[in-house]
């Protein structure tokens, strides 16, 4: 008697999505809408503008997520954005700041509630370099400070 072995070969196809990330672990944005000679009006505060771009040939969605310093979470229910092709903003993550941003960056959801301190995480579907993040702080004592962000 023959034996006859069959053997079964299954495969699965599965579609991975790359996820970009980059970080912001801290900020301080204290400072009113009020400005003197581009700097707050009020020496002892700070304005933060955080400046994010889409080096992509494609619009890209990406998704912000916000905490205090202590971790407590500060996410706004809608908090995605869209940015097209090669566009930047550059946005204040506590207030919309009607005389120092454009309309696009006032759409980029802010933190919800809390203190006027704390991280910012930005997720996207793609790579890592997708995506360029750079924080710019403005101090009312008339300096500057800036950082990239990268990965």
């Amino acid at each position: 008697m023959k034996s006859i072995g069959s053997a079964c070969l299954c495969v699965t196809f599965t579609w991975c999505a790359l996820a970009g990330t980059l970080s912001v672990p801290f900020w301080l944005d204290d400072s009113s809408d009020s400005w003197t000679d581009g700097f707050p009006s009020d020496e002892n505060q700070t304005a933060t503008f955080i400046g994010v771009r889409n080096n992509t040939g494609a619009p890209l969605t990406i998704t912000v997520t916000y905490a205090d310093p202590d971790a407590t979470d500060r996410t706004p229910f809608a908090n995605t954005f869209t940015l097209q092709p090669g566009q930047g903003v550059s946005y204040r993550p506590v207030i919309d700041d009607t005389i120092q941003e454009d309309a696009a960056a006032r759409a980029v959801p802010n933190k919800n509630g809390g203190l006027p301190r704390g991280s910012s995480r930005y997720t996207w579907v793609g790579a890592d370099s997708d995506v360029s993040v750079r924080v710019y702080e403005k101090h009312g004592a008339r300096t500057v400070c800036m950082s990239t962000i990268t990965r």
